[in-house]
């Protein structure tokens, strides 16, 4: 938690120009690039101060891979914005929110392992 407020660790199962977005599944020294993240997320999850591991795909197979891990998972249209993959969720009717709360979005790269700055919902709604 971050100010009171959730924090939603989001991993597309792309990100926006990288040639690999197709990749996530495959296997590189026994494990997938998704299984990397979301270890990675739950193992840093003191220091990022994350509640919960979103992975977003228009994969059948990420999307149970994921929830295999542990994260939760949810289907979303195939986009390469991942801006417009967040707003497409976050929009969802089956997403519930309270309207009071305004959680912080940390974006995490499934392939480099790197995040970017939190960012609160309220923002990226915005955009």
């Amino acid at each position: 938690m971050i100010d009171d407020e959730f924090v939603y660790a989001i991993v597309p199962d792309h990100v926006s120009g990288d040639d690999r977005w197709d990749k996530i599944l495959l296997k590189a020294d026994g494990k997938t690039a998704l299984e990397r993240v979301v270890h990675h997320i739950f193992e840093t999850k003191i220091d990022t101060a994350v509640d919960v591991v979103i992975v977003l795909s228009s994969n059948e197979s990420v999307l149970d891979a994921a929830a295999e891990l542990g994260a939760v998972s949810n289907l979303v249209p195939s986009f390469f914005n991942v801006e417009v993959m967040l707003k497409t969720y976050f929009e969802d009717p089956g997403v519930s929110i309270d309207p009071g709360d305004d959680p912080w979005v940390v974006v995490f790269d499934p392939y480099t392992l790197e995040h970017d700055e939190p960012r609160q919902l309220s923002e990226i709604m915005q955009s």
